[in-house]
């Protein structure tokens, strides 16, 4: 497999010299950086004849064929290149785009000597949350430490983006949990996408914490009959959509789209049965009960110790691309520890049970509406 692999790169590298346009090479490139992503620098040798066309490529005057050349250098382990991406990384004056991309190549690779730059990305505010998502990649002690030093002065979706980061790794989920207790972090932010993945890495004492994650059926149903009884159209009329759009974009958006706005993994909203209360009180109280086939939560544990939760939205016999909370994530085959397949939904159960009676009012309230309200 390896032998037909290396045949395949240098036809791959031998195509970039015979295409002489720029749109053909950057298409190339592209698919060439794509392909081995998630593979690491140290797993792919490079084709015999890449040295040449790498050379090439730098000594043009396209920016953005440079910048995909520096990618690929590295993914075949180029010591050079690596160093090169670090510097524009590092540089404020390059465009965001390309230091953007090169981020999410070490991020990709999980490669240690850009840790230091990835970690003070975290104070500009243009490439923060790519770099927050990014630092899940890197297994130091350091990175809980500057996120949760960080927290307070964060904006709400950069605080979304620190708990799914830190719960992605036990070190992480662990101090994030310690900060629950302690009540340094609300417990209302925790969105039910990060308290499932915390109920994963943390296990019993999260639970004991949160509550219980999957409820007896009578207790649903008996959750489901209070909540109707509660919810009067005369309740409702008094309701504050715009709170409830708040309590939305916490609690549920990182997984769920309304509006046009939100995550993809989980259903659209929009287009959903949201005018009947039966409807909504069901699929909250007990989301467990049918789940389409591509939303089926797929949980992979890594051999370096990081926890995956998401939906497959590719895969081929070296790689597995997973659509996580915020992003796509392609491991490769040979760095999967473990693959289990969820019967339950990604979202918890109890969810209206972490909500004061008001929250619960003002958000089926909102989930109600036929066009997006403001914020508050």
């Amino acid at each position: 497999r390896r032998a037909t692999a290396g045949k395949q790169l240098d036809i791959i590298a031998a195509a970039l010299g015979a295409h002489p346009t720029a749109t053909s090479r950057q298409a190339i490139l592209e698919g060439l950086r794509d392909g081995l992503a998630g593979l690491g620098q140290r797993t792919t040798a490079a084709p015999a004849n890449w040295d040449a066309v790498e050379t090439a490529l730098l000594a043009g005057t396209d920016a953005t064929l440079r910048n995909l050349a520096l990618q690929v250098g590295q993914l075949f382990g180029n010591a050079k290149a690596a160093e090169a991406q670090l510097a524009v990384l590092a540089d404020k004056a390059a465009p965001v785009e390309h230091r953007r991309e090169v981020l999410l190549g070490f991020a990709r690779d999980s490669y240690a000597p850009a840790l230091p730059a990835v970690l003070a990305l975290l104070d500009e505010p243009t490439l923060r949350r790519d770099a927050i998502r990014a630092l899940a990649s890197f297994d130091d002690a350091t990175v809980p430490a500057a996120l949760l030093e960080r927290y307070p002065s964060l904006a709400g979706p950069d605080k979304t983006e620190t708990i799914l980061t830190l719960a992605a790794r036990p070190a992480g989920a662990r101090r994030l949990f310690a900060a629950l207790e302690a009540q340094k972090i609300p417990k209302s932010d925790i969105s039910a996408f990060a308290a499932r993945q915390l109920q994963r890495v943390v296990g019993p004492a999260f639970v004991d914490f949160w509550g219980p994650m999957v409820q007896p059926a009578a207790d649903k149903d008996a959750d489901i009959a209070k909540f109707k009884r509660l919810l009067t159209d005369g309740v409702l009329a008094k309701a504050n959509p715009s709170h409830g759009r708040a309590l939305f974009e916490r609690t549920c958006s990182a997984c769920h789209m309304l509006y046009g706005a939100g995550g993809i993994v989980g259903p659209d909203l929009t287009g959903s049965n949201r005018a009947n209360l039966d409807y909504i009180l069901a699929q909250i109280i007990n989301p467990s009960e049918e789940i389409q086939e591509a939303y089926k939560l797929v949980t992979i544990n890594t051999q370096d110790g990081r926890v995956l939760a998401g939906n497959v939205v590719g895969e081929d016999d070296q790689k597995v691309t997973l659509r996580l909370v915020g992003q796509e994530t392609v491991v490769a085959k040979s760095a999967i520890l473990s693959r289990e397949i969820s019967p339950v939904s990604m979202m918890p159960e109890g969810l209206l049970k972490q909500l004061s009676t008001d929250d619960v009012r003002d958000l089926v309230a909102y989930l109600k509406t036929t066009k997006q309200v403001p914020l508050p």
